[in-house]
């Protein structure tokens, strides 16, 4: 099944033990249910992207029914279809596409097939979706970067599937962009991607790390081979660096306001002391985070002049003896030192400054034209 060339950026687990203990971790068949959760009467809807040659997708496919009902499996590289397709011949559960799970328009594809048409929408701040879950491995380089990204931006809007509920993904991908997604302060490798993921989720281990530890033992393509004594590949794309398993569960309540909840009354603030931090919607999120990292190492009371003219105005609001301490931000720490709560301070105040730039929306537009 292997004798085929290799997928610039594409690694999958074709090990069938390792295969299923991810399965296993994935759909959490031996977790107890998250409370509020329904039990399911019928197997889950599992939609799969990047499956390559389908070590994953086999292990999906050993559960019985009563586990796994559909699995709606997502794949662009023609070298692979022919084994993925016989799955599909001999088992009426799976549904391949040719399509690519990097493009939006492949899930309208998913949707106007039917194939998630006996898939309910559960009230968000109940429980995790019970029927439906996503599964992947992630591309290596800026691909599988702009990818994780736009999918964790989806969650606080509640789009894409999110529309469905707190659907869970799960995703085999490098070491290195998990670093990226969890790095804490004051790494260098923390980023605007690893907000936006502490405010939307929640990211626990599918498998232990020691278990994808042996790169050629469980994936393929093999390591790349040394040339000239170096490899040529630059590190962000190499096949055979370090791989793991993640399971990303969307909070039922984030740091990020969603428009839907933005557009309800919202209740009035008892002034006090300790009053809660205002969530605020994704794009005054975006704008903040990405105006601030540009300068990532420079103290946020220099960094701050970035967010518009007149925006060192704001620190009085972060910091000083009128501000109680759980609302104070320490403005001489470099924008990569700071925590979430720090970040969540900064959007509140630049939500509630009267002179902030009116330019968000235009920003947002020059982000999606860019990408």
């Amino acid at each position: 099944m292997f004798n085929i060339p290799s997928t610039k950026g594409r690694c999958s687990l074709i090990e069938p033990e390792v295969a299923r203990a991810f399965v296993r971790g994935a759909l959490g068949l031996d977790e107890k249910l998250p409370k509020g959760s329904k039990k399911r009467k019928e197997g889950r809807v599992v939609i799969e992207t990047f499956p390559g040659p389908g070590g994953v997708t086999r292990a999906l496919l050993e559960l019985p029914r009563s586990e796994v009902k559909r699995v709606i499996v997502l794949e662009e590289e023609l070298k692979f279809l022919p084994a993925l397709k016989e799955l599909e011949y001999y088992d009426d559960r799976v549904h391949v596409l040719s399509q690519s799970g990097f493009i939006w328009e492949t899930y309208d594809i998913v949707k106007e097939m039917g194939l998630l048409d006996d898939v309910k929408v559960e009230d968000w701040k109940t429980a995790p979706h019970s029927t439906l879950s996503f599964i992947g491995h992630l591309p290596l380089g800026p691909v599988g970067e702009q990818l994780i990204a736009q999918l964790l931006r989806a969650i606080p809007e509640r789009s894409w599937l999110f529309k469905y509920g707190r659907m869970r993904m799960s995703w085999l991908l490098a070491q290195r962009m998990v670093e990226r997604i969890t790095s804490p302060p004051p790494k260098a490798a923390r980023c605007k991607l690893t907000l936006i993921a502490e405010a939307t989720a929640k990211l626990t281990s599918a498998l232990p790390q020691e278990a994808l530890a042996d790169y050629d033992k469980y994936f393929w393509p093999k390591s790349e081979s040394m040339v000239g004594g170096k490899k040529k590949t630059p590190l962000p794309r190499r096949i055979g660096q370090p791989f793991v398993a993640f399971n990303i569960d969307p909070q039922a309540e984030g740091s990020i306001l969603s428009r839907e909840e933005a557009k309800e009354p919202q209740p009035q603030q008892i002034v006090a002391t300790n009053k809660p931090i205002t969530r605020v919607t994704l794009d005054k999120w975006d704008y903040v985070l990405r105006q601030l990292f540009i300068l990532k190492s420079t103290p946020l009371e220099k960094a701050i002049q970035n967010l518009g003219p007149g925006a060192s105005i704001l620190l009085s609001k972060l910091t000083g003896p009128g501000i109680p301490e759980s609302r104070k931000v320490d403005i001489k720490a470099p924008i990569n030192a700071l925590s979430l709560q720090d970040f969540a301070r900064i959007v509140e105040e630049f939500h509630k400054w009267p002179f902030a730039p009116d330019v968000l929306f235009i920003a947002d537009q020059v982000e999606e034209e860019r990408n």
